[in-house]
């Protein structure tokens, strides 16, 4: 076969995992393709971190700049328990630019190896039972903390809810919240269920839920009551309950008439009327898109829109012209 051929055939063998068809391949290629000497140096030291031997993977992954590089030299010095060179790469990849699932990797490696300090492999352990609990590098930073009779803080507790809340994990992310939640000084009833709001908002699939828990936050009565109807009317029109979105956005303007959040809520109110051809719709109740003040540029000359007394699409261009300066 042709060197090329050869070439195409080891890197197909690394990518399956077929360490033995890759390196056989690559010792037939030998010197035929100069130009590509640095790429089949590559795919022999990948072979190698598949079956071995793995410090010499490793040795030849640490001279590499990229921090996935160091990350496999890493994981192939894990492989071969020269856990000094484990650690010392993965400190690299915690040293240089990094995603955050190559950091949590790292991390990983260094909370497992022998010979860490405690006190490293307790902070590790943290970062990853915070900032990693989505991933599969994080399943064993609970039991690092248990075993040092660690337990986790309510800041901790709440940062990872917001971890798995981004992760679209809602019911965990509500679990963690909740368990942050009986230690310490229960938090009162508003914030609690703004806080319960946030993480279903942040986890994209339960926005009727979200709109449940601000309108929770709204009944328990605090300073920011005015956010927390607006909130919930929001998540009501993200979960495409449009009719209750516009009538709860109306509730902000009637209960909290002189504050931004009702300006807000105006706004939003006429813009989901225009975006849902209200004008064409009669089912649409009259006076549900009200009126928006004209503070501020944005919306300048934008007097009302309503089902009622407009005759035609042409009386909305103002509005239609405003939108794309609003910062929504």
């Amino acid at each position: 076969d042709a060197p090329e051929v050869r070439f195409a055939r080891a890197r197909a063998a690394v990518e399956t995992g077929d360490a033995d068809a890759a390196l056989s391949s690559l010792d037939k290629i030998g010197t035929a393709l100069p130009l590509l000497e640095q790429d089949v140096a590559r795919l022999r030291a990948r072979a190698k971190a598949i079956k071995g031997p793995f410090e010499e993977a490793g040795d030849w992954f640490v001279g590499q700049p990229l921090a996935a590089d160091q990350l496999r030299a890493a994981r192939a010095f894990e492989s071969a328990k020269s856990w000094p060179k484990a650690r010392a790469a993965a400190g690299r990849v915690l040293a240089g630019k990094r995603s955050r699932r190559e950091e949590a990797e790292a991390r990983a490696i260094r909370m497992r190896s022998d010979g860490e300090s405690e006190t490293d492999a307790l902070e590790d352990a943290r970062w990853l039972f915070v900032h990693a609990a989505d991933l599969p590098f994080g399943d064993d930073a609970r039991t690092v903390l248990s075993g040092h009779h660690v337990k986790p803080t309510r800041t901790e507790l709440a940062d990872r809810a917001e971890t798995l809340a981004d992760a679209g994990r809602g019911d965990d992310a509500l679990g963690a919240l909740e368990e942050g939640e009986r230690l310490g000084t229960p938090s009162r009833a508003a914030e609690h269920h703004r806080r319960r709001g946030d993480l279903l908002m942040r986890a994209r699939t339960r926005y009727a839920d979200a709109a449940r828990a601000y309108f929770e936050a709204y009944n328990a009565g605090s300073a920011r009551g005015a956010s927390d109807l607006l909130s919930s009317a929001r998540a009501l029109s993200r979960d495409n309950q449009d009719d209750l979105a516009i009538d709860r956005y109306d509730d902000v303007g009637k209960t909290f008439p002189k504050s931004h959040e009702a300006e807000e809520a105006a706004f939003l109110a006429a813009r989901l009327c225009l975006l849902l051809g209200a004008v064409h719709r009669p089912r649409v109740r009259p006076g549900l898109c009200h009126e928006i003040p004209c503070r501020g540029a944005g919306l300048r000359g934008v007097r009302r829109v309503s089902p009622r007394g407009v005759r035609g699409p042409g009386h909305l261009q103002p509005l239609a012209e405003s939108l794309p300066q609003m910062q929504l």
